[in-house]
């Protein structure tokens, strides 16, 4: 526990204190460590606040000097290194260390009260601060927002990644003690003070009340809750949240006796969203990934989603259904109360079987065309049974888009029985005066992405400045546009990088992180348009808060640990991969994609090669990371042939001004990637050269933006 400001303890074992949360200092020994500069207070709170107490250089002249030129910054970094170091050693603190590249605190010398708090909450048990504070983390870091946009994106959405651990956790134990009224009561005050409108919560307060006799309190509970949802969201408690009241009003509510769990239902795991929804990963055949599919698809809530039956749909209208379905997917693996899988396209791989204890629903959709507009029939149906739960009507247009998705969840939640919190709820559409044309435009936009190809990626980015200039407040065409500049040149073969690009990615996804710091889709933008700018701590650190905002999502996951391969960390890239194998069910060509590219950097060309097998896939950059695994595991005949084959896909798709010969091909693949270590590219080029290709005279500097491309 962290020590209080009075308390003093011997130099030998003092340690450094800090107060993150509310007004913020940091002592030693009882004395506290002034800092007069801003920055350098954010830059000792940052080191704090880190898991190990340490950041590279680079990062923080990123995040506190983002609109500096690099001298300049490198400069103030010192100075401000200098003023927090003399600082601390006024006091006494012996921890501080500093070298060319990395800045830190000594491990295990410091305490900070946030690290308490998820301590606590990690153990099932709310910190006081959690139960005296409403909305506690927006009060981290008090008084260092607005120090640099940069660091005003990061600061807000590890606020946000903090409140969704700690809610989390909470959940978790408030599932484990729910036969415990002392325990239910603190924990659903702690939930409820970090959302007010989380109902489970709440029915849990209810019940509680109601169980000590406290009748008159449960009903206030339950009648502020519903004044927050009129007044804030113009919606009502969910149908099982009435009902709860409705018992309580009429007595006949039960009161549970207080009694520990039986042993065999005491560790249930909580449910966890899957967004097997958005392109699964599985792991690679006869590898230790933990447990099989089936294990963690047994005794689970499972919502499925079938294929939308889309033959009665006009050719144009086609974004409409196929977008409505993506984003619904991506709406429901938001929601830790149930597993979301897709069942279609249909895999190559059969569906991981459910486990005995699984409960299956299935939502179903078919679009039928009445008259100019596009109707949607969606049912949901008890899948053992084939039992009819809801149905719902749709009008899908641009006008209708956010109330037809707004009332999907409304009343899927209803159907289920299950609760939605209102407040997350109602992140999953845009906000209605950025103007419904705009989202139908940047679904134009995402639809045509899919297809690939080169002339429909310059459509998209005239369908995202469009929306741009009709809603400029609308984040996701920013992250869209970023997502082109990243990536064009691997759709375009023969087009190279160029600083240009580069810079037009990093302030397209900046604006989009500015808009909406706890997107994690703006969060994986960013962190990709600083790997191409080679500034790979700054990658890092947002790929790092994708994944914190977005963890049930395998997409960021497997997205943002092949960030991490590239960056040089291929243990965390392997982590990440895994925690996005744990969360899917059915594999897609594009995760066995980053899969081979990542154990390829591993060193792991057995494994590399087996998962460019299974992405049966004839993309030429994944070819191309095959044919050089082949070679270095000695199968040189077999990758002469697959260097072919890798050579004739790309001169079909060529879209240089150059001649696609053996050289030019080559040369473009080899300077695709944001590699920060140079033997990582070299073992791909070496693999390349041993299969023949004309490479043995380039160097890493290829793989560099040109002015010009």
């Amino acid at each position: 526990m962290a020590r209080s400001a009075q308390e003093s303890v011997p130099p030998s074992t003092a340690k450094l204190v800090a107060q993150l949360i509310g007004p913020q200092y940091v002592r030693y020994d009882g004395h506290s460590v002034q800092l007069s500069n801003r920055k350098s207070r954010a830059l000792l709170a940052y080191l704090l606040l880190t898991d190990k107490g340490r950041e590279k250089r680079e990062r923080l002249v990123g995040l506190l000097w983002s609109e500096t030129d690099d001298t300049r910054a490198r400069a103030s970094l010192r100075q401000a290194l200098y003023e927090t170091r003399t600082a601390l050693d006024t006091v006494g603190y012996p921890g501080f260390e500093a070298d060319k590249f990395d800045v830190g605190l000594r491990a295990a010398s410091f305490e900070v009260d946030i690290s308490e708090v998820l301590d606590r909450v990690k153990a099932g048990e709310p910190h006081h601060l959690l139960l005296e504070n409403e909305r506690l983390t927006d009060r981290l870091l008090d008084g260092c927002d607005a120090i640099d946009p940069a660091f005003d994106v990061w600061l807000t959405a590890k606020r946000e990644a903090i409140r969704q651990r700690i809610e989390r956790d909470l959940e978790t134990a408030l599932r484990e003690h729910a036969q415990e009224s002392h325990a239910v009561e603190d924990l659903s005050r702690a939930i409820l003070n970090l959302d007010a409108t989380h109902e489970e919560a709440a029915r849990a307060l209810m019940s509680a009340r109601h169980a000590a006799g406290d009748t008159a309190g449960a009903l206030a509970i339950y009648k502020k809750l519903w004044d927050l949802l009129d007044a804030d969201y113009d919606t009502e408690p969910s149908k099982e949240t009435q009902d709860l009241v409705a018992a309580i009003k009429l007595g006949k509510l039960p009161i549970p006796k207080v009694s520990a769990p039986p042993a065999a239902e005491a560790k249930q795991t909580p449910l966890a969203s899957v967004a097997g929804a958005i392109m699964p990963l599985a792991g690679i055949p006869g590898e230790n990934a933990g447990p099989t599919a089936a294990e963690r698809w047994s005794t689970r809530f499972v919502l499925s989603v079938a294929p939308f039956e889309i033959a009665g749909a006009r050719a144009e209208q086609l974004h409409l259904v196929h977008g409505f379905r993506r984003e619904l997917l991506a709406c429901l693996t938001r929601f830790r109360e149930w597993l979301v899988r897709d069942l279609g396209p249909a895999s190559a791989q059969p569906l991981a079987p459910l486990g005995p204890g699984s409960e299956e629903y299935t939502i179903e959709a078919s679009a039928v065309q009445a008259g100019e507009a596009l109707r949607l029939v969606l049912t949901l149906k008890e899948t053992a049974t084939g039992v009819l739960l809801w149905s719902e009507r749709l009008q899908l247009s641009a006008v209708e888009w956010m109330n037809a998705q707004q009332t999907v969840m409304r009343r899927l939640a209803a159907a289920l029985k299950v609760n939605v919190s209102a407040e997350r709820m109602s992140t999953i559409s845009p906000k209605p005066d950025e103007g419904l044309k705009v989202f139908d435009t940047w679904l134009r936009g995402q639809a045509l992405i899919l297809s690939f190809d080169p002339k429909d990626w310059h459509r998209a980015a005239e369908l995202f400045r469009t929306a741009i200039r009709e809603a400029p407040g609308f984040a996701p065409a920013y992250s869209s546009l970023a997502q082109l500049q990243n990536t064009i040149h691997f759709v375009h073969p023969g087009i190279f990088r160029s600083t240009e690009r580069t810079t037009d990615a990093l302030n397209y996804a900046r604006e989009a992180a500015r808009l909406d710091p706890v997107d994690s889709r703006a969060h994986l933008a960013l962190g990709w348009a600083h790997a191409f700018a080679s500034q790979h701590e700054q990658a890092a650190a947002h790929h790092e808060l994708a994944h914190e905002l977005n963890d049930n999502d395998p997409w960021t996951s497997t997205s943002a640990g092949l960030g991490f391969a590239f960056g040089g960390d291929t243990n965390k890239a392997h982590v990440f991969l895994s925690d996005a194998a744990s969360h899917m069910v059915d594999p897609m060509p594009i995760h066995w994609r980053y899969r081979t590219i990542v154990e390829h950097i591993s060193g792991n060309y057995a494994a590399s090669l087996a998962a460019a097998e299974q992405a049966t896939s004839s993309v030429p950059n994944e070819l191309g990371w095959k044919v050089s695994a082949l070679y270095h595991l000695g199968e040189t005949e077999q990758a002469r042939q697959e260097l072919k084959r890798f050579y004739a896909l790309i001169a079909q798709r060529w879209c240089g001004s150059s001649q696609p010969t053996e050289e030019t091909m080559a040369r473009w693949f080899l300077h695709l990637f944001p590699m920060r270590r140079n033997e990582d590219w070299e073992h791909l080029r070496e693999g390349l050269a041993g299969a023949g290709a004309p490479v043995t005279d380039l160097s890493p500097a290829i793989a560099r933006p040109t002015a010009h491309a």
